[in-house]
């Protein structure tokens, strides 16, 4: 129930906005990027390969390095 909120809060809010958010819980070790999640609903295919999620990670993503170490 708690991920169904906190999906719907994530998806009306701006794109900067979440990205920040994303940054801060790294920072804080709320949740850590090795923490590894499936979801069979969101496994998908890309030229060949099977992938966990259709959800990338852009270069530049911390480009101030606030969470370099997570």
């Amino acid at each position: 129930m708690l991920e169904k909120i906190g999906l719907k809060l994530l998806h009306k809010m701006n794109a900067e906005l979440a990205h920040d958010i994303a940054l801060q819980y790294l920072r804080l070790k709320i949740i850590t990027a090795k923490q590894e999640i499936e979801y069979p609903k969101l496994k998908t295919q890309m030229a060949g390969i099977d992938l966990p999620n259709p959800i990338g990670l852009a270069a530049g993503f911390d480009k101030n390095a606030v969470a370099l170490k997570p």
